[in-house]
């Protein structure tokens, strides 16, 4: 989708709680060896005492003010998920928008696995360019891992608990939009664990991906980075840095090798030390964290998820 500047995405967010599970801590309780946690180059995961709808809520109202908007000019929000929203939450994305104060907008949810931020973001964009009326879209993300029936180090990748927001308008921002695309490839479906990978069940067995997935994951990177750069009308040198899902070292090693235009693994940004995978949320994270694109220099952040679905989009600076 070629946005060519038409959105510019206003504030960004990333709430993380103040408790932490090192990877000391889990070498200590036998869970995880050094290879597996601090060879990954994740030191640490966020662990998160309250639900997700409410952190969700807490990361938005960070994006608004750094935005300067206010929850009442909100006319769409889309908010991704991964894992349970806490007890009686009928629908996370109205509980977001109420708690926010946001009550007049549209509220939708997408649960896509950890590809859910990404194409949130795609959507919202969408909606702006196509309704004159929508002054402004809010994403959020969010996830507590607490309640996995496992040790959230032995997950692949191990996961952190956090919230991001990021808000989009058609005025002025760090990171102005060129260009989003997302490629899938459904048939790679029955390679992903056919079992709830939160159940214990996935631990050791399903949880991780296939070589055969790892291979479609990489050729779902290419395709959508190339067409991300296609309609930005640009190559790979005029990508300064890449951003990668939080999904250790292993994985971003491989997707960076493989998966991308040849010349872009060098300008690849290792993210997640200190959070591991969010879930949903990894591009909106990566998006909060690493500094905007200055002026001309463009950055590609890249948001991958079981199924599987890609999702590519290039921001450049005002």
């Amino acid at each position: 989708m070629r946005v060519a500047g038409a959105i510019t995405i206003a504030g960004t967010a990333l709430w993380l709680p103040e408790k932490v599970y090192s990877a000391s801590e889990a070498q200590a309780a036998g869970s995880v060896t050094a290879a597996d946690s601090e060879g990954e180059l994740i030191g640490q995961l966020p662990v998160a005492d309250i639900a997700p709808p409410r952190m969700a809520r807490l990361a938005a109202q960070r994006a608004l003010e750094h935005a300067g908007v206010t929850a009442a000019e909100i006319a769409l929000l889309v908010h991704a998920w991964v894992f349970d929203q806490g007890p009686q939450t009928w629908t996370p994305p109205h509980r977001v928008a109420r708690e926010l104060g946001a009550r007049r907008c549209a509220a939708i949810g997408i649960r896509q696995m950890s590809n859910g931020g990404a194409a949130a973001m795609q959507t919202a964009i969408a909606h702006l360019l196509a309704e004159p009326r929508a002054a402004a879209a809010l994403v959020t993300t969010a996830d507590n891992f607490s309640s996995l029936p496992y040790d959230r180090w032995l997950s692949v990748p191990p996961l952190g608990d956090g919230a991001t927001a990021v808000v989009l308008t058609r005025g002025s921002g760090p990171h102005v939009i060129e260009s989003i695309t997302t490629t899938g490839d459904a048939g790679m479906e029955l390679h992903f664990p056919t079992s709830d990978p939160f159940e214990p069940v996935a631990v050791h067995t399903t949880n991780a991906p296939s070589r055969q997935a790892l291979h479609a994951f990489a050729a779902n990177v290419r395709d959508a980075a190339e067409q991300a750069l296609e309609d930005a009308g640009l190559d790979w040198h005029d990508i300064s840095s890449v951003l990668l899902p939080r999904l250790g070292k292993t994985l971003v090693s491989h997707l960076a090798r493989t998966g991308l235009p040849a010349g872009l693994a060098d300008r690849v940004v290792q993210t997640g030390y200190a959070t591991g995978h969010l879930g949903s949320g990894d591009m909106l994270a990566n998006l909060a964290e690493h500094r905007g694109p200055r002026t001309d220099e463009h950055h590609l952040h890249v948001s991958t998820g079981a199924g599987l679905t890609t999702t590519c989009l290039i921001t450049r600076g005002r």
